[in-house]
């Protein structure tokens, strides 16, 4: 649709067309150059409204193309949160039962299961700058950068719980490391600590001392460790057939000798 001056231009351009041609010899020439005019500006005004239309839907696009491409990232960004806190959560269950599990056998180190992912590496490598952008971009709620600070300290949090199963699991390996050599200690110091005795043993009860109840206990162990050694026995048989049965027996039958709290103190 012409505007109102647009129609008074082209009504007075084809006024002075009438005019021009009522009063020259030479009307048709003013005539063509006249109308050659009008198609130059008319082809030229019609060239512009082309091309800010194609500029503009050029920019529509590249604005669509924006817009999904801020969705997509946030969209990307949600779910490596929302992956990282469930595999976070699930790794320190793993991690508090293979604690429990490693507390009651201190003899085996264990491994302990965990749930792989690299998920986390993806997220601290989002772009934080374009998310933020995005966020503003598809929220805009007064609250909208509160809203983003609450959901990106979730980040914050993963690495914290990444942290703590690393911590955990270091120092469970550190404490069972150390009770376990603590009792490899007792294993390989009671059979010389019973040897002793037996030998000290001897020496009180001569030739009476197979018929020793106490002294023949003591050499039956010596016995049986003799026995898990040469079979190349692993620690926990050890403990279940060796120091355990000892100490039962000791506390059972012969609680009050001398020798018998000497050990138990050593193997406490």
């Amino acid at each position: 649709m012409y505007s109102l001056i647009q129609l008074f231009v082209i009504k007075s351009i084809f006024n002075f067309g009438d005019n021009y041609s009522q009063g020259s010899d030479d009307s048709s020439i003013g005539w063509d150059i006249l109308t050659n005019c009008i198609g130059a500006f008319v082809g030229f005004g019609l060239s512009l409204l082309i091309y800010a239309h194609q500029i503009k839907k050029e920019k529509d696009k590249e604005k669509a193309e924006n817009e999904q491409k801020d969705k997509n990232l946030l969209k990307y960004y949600s779910e490596l949160i929302r992956k990282n806190l469930s595999v976070g959560n699930r790794n320190l269950t793993l991690v508090e039962e293979y604690i429990e599990k490693q507390e009651k056998d201190l003899t085996n180190l264990m491994v302990l299961p965990r749930v792989p992912s690299h998920d986390f590496t993806r997220l601290i490598n989002v772009d934080n700058k374009g998310v933020f952008e995005a966020w503003i971009n598809n929220f805009k709620e007064a609250d909208s950068i509160k809203q983003y600070q609450k959901t990106n300290s979730a980040v914050d949090i993963l690495d914290g719980v990444v942290n703590e199963v690393h911590r955990m699991h270091k120092t469970v390996i550190e404490h069972s490391y150390k009770k376990m050599l603590a009792i490899k200690e007792i294993i390989d110091n009671l059979p010389n600590k019973l040897s002793v005795i037996l030998s000290e043993l001897a020496k009180e009860l001569k030739e009476e001392r197979h018929k020793n109840e106490y002294y023949t206990t003591l050499d039956s162990f010596v016995v049986v460790y003799g026995k898990l050694a040469q079979e190349g026995a692993d620690m926990s048989r050890f403990i279940d057939e060796f120091v355990t049965p000892l100490l039962k027996d000791l506390n059972a039958k012969f609680p009050s000798y001398p020798y018998s709290m000497e050990i138990m103190m050593d193997c406490k």
